[in-house]
């Protein structure tokens, strides 16, 4: 039964009209469309410094849970109901319910660029009651400041261990009861922070910066800096066979769509459209078979980014002609 027809709307209408919550709006409400890679801001501010988790009570990622702190008998939420609150308001709050001064989160996070890159190196030693596992974290910002989370995967039951990261170097000792079997820093990924990953994005919106305007030598060298980080970046094969195919170097475009197909298919979109641009170098080609073939094949993705399907089924009917050279 549709849900719409067993859930009761009366109540939320109602409340609709009272003072406190006709005057909210939703300031927070994201909208994800397809969008093609060459509009992800992979070097801007809002990767460096504003994707931010943060969390005030230990080993908990309920984003629902609410704090709440009376403050000359007034609850945090009365205070600023109806009103704007700025950075400084949230700082203010938070401290208030943590207890601590955040100045050196706020200027870490909000008011610094950068991220920290870690590297962990520990050793396993045998003690009368289990195990411990004794090791040091290193990274390279000297002012950097922040509870990371320490996951030891067992023989049996995982644990885990808030570590204060503090500095460029930071000793870590844990006990355990089962033999520890793989050691893991930030496992769930709540500290933003440098790494291969973000070196392969990095390198690939350089890499689309200068495609944009036409320095496709300078932009193949980006894409291959993003290959050397990780061989099986299917994103980063894609980005060079566009540019093969755009300067009409139809094999080596198409020896690269071949390794988006056997690359990670990240983003999952890469698959269907390196499917559909196969197609297209053989239809250039003469090879109408395999070029239906292929566009079969993406169709069987199911992933329509982009209105692929209906590209694919276009071209099934009919075959892709090269637009021809005016000048």
């Amino acid at each position: 039964m549709p849900f719409d027809q067993v859930m009761d709307f009366s109540v939320i209408q109602k409340l609709a009209g009272e003072p406190f919550y006709a005057n909210q709006k939703n300031e927070y409400q994201v909208q994800f469309v397809p969008t093609s890679a060459t509009a992800v801001q992979a070097e801007s501010n809002e990767i460096l410094t504003k994707s931010i988790v943060i969390q005030f009570y230990p080993n908990s990622d309920d984003i629902e849970k609410t704090i709440e702190k009376t403050v000359d008998g007034k609850t945090v939420q009365e205070r600023y109901a109806g009103k704007s609150i700025n950075t400084a308001d949230f700082q203010k709050v938070v401290e208030e319910v943590s207890g601590q001064s955040l100045n050196y989160f706020f200027l870490q996070w909000i008011e610094s660029s950068g991220a920290p890159e870690f590297k962990m190196e520990y050793t396993v030693f045998r003690t009368a009651k289990g195990f411990r596992v004794m090791g040091k974290i290193a990274q390279d910002l000297d002012t950097f400041r922040m509870p990371v989370t320490l996951h030891v995967e067992t023989e049996g039951n995982p644990e885990e261990k808030q570590v204060e990261v503090v500095g460029t170097s930071s000793e870590f000792a844990m006990e355990t009861f089962g033999r520890p079997k793989v050691v893991t820093l930030d496992p769930k990924g709540n500290v933003l922070r440098f790494d291969n990953t973000m070196r392969v994005a990095v390198a690939i919106r350089r890499g689309e910066q200068f495609a944009e305007i036409g320095e496709f030598s300078e932009a193949l060298k980006e894409y291959q800096k993003a290959i050397d980080v990780r061989r099986n970046s299917s994103l980063a094969h894609y980005r060079i066979a566009e540019l093969f195919f755009l300067q009409n170097n139809y094999q080596s475009a198409a020896n690269e769509f071949r390794e988006v197909l056997n690359g990670d298919l990240e983003p999952k979109w890469t698959e269907v459209w390196a499917h559909i641009n196969l197609g297209k170098i053989f239809d250039i080609t003469d090879q109408r078979e395999r070029a239906v073939n292929e566009y079969r094949q993406a169709q069987r993705t199911k992933d329509d980014t982009q209105v692929a399907l209906e590209e694919a089924g276009k071209y099934i009917t009919a075959k892709y002609e090269r637009p021809r050279n005016t000048n």
